[in-house]
């Protein structure tokens, strides 16, 4: 369980920033729960099942205890990163860009958007915070 955390704290700090012209257009930055979209859904990685104790248990069958953890939905797509060798990283099943090494200061929400408005990176000036769901 730890190492889920420590891998999902990295990858959230790997992947801060996206760039504008690599996204699918929304109006609302995908921030609204009740609007659909047009994406493609990616694994998160978990592959194994957990018991109230952290304990790995077997997968569990619907109607089990501890039914509907992430691994009992494995129908995403895997990840599959490109390093671009420009200081981005391309995801290919959505065709984000993000910051390789982010500026690994925190930010508050109108520091991130200034960040990402004054960011030159890889050919790019059109940077912007990732919404809710990227």
């Amino acid at each position: 369980m730890k190492k889920i955390i420590v891998l999902l704290t990295a990858l959230s700090l790997l992947f801060t920033i996206v760039s504008c012209s690599e996204t699918t257009s929304n109006n609302n930055n995908g921030n609204d729960p009740g609007t659909s979209y047009d994406y493609t859904l990616v694994e998160t990685g978990q592959v194994e099942c957990y018991n109230s104790d952290g304990e790995v248990i077997d997968v569990p069958i619907e109607g089990e205890p501890f039914f509907g953890q992430d691994a009992n939905y494995l129908s995403g797509a895997n990840f599959l990163y490109v390093d671009n060798d420009d200081e981005t990283v391309t995801d290919t099943n959505t065709g984000l860009m993000w910051q390789k090494i982010p500026d690994s200061d925190g930010f508050s929400y109108q520091d991130a958007v200034e960040y990402c408005e004054n960011l030159e990176l890889a050919g790019y000036n059109d940077w912007r915070v990732p919404s809710l769901k990227e």
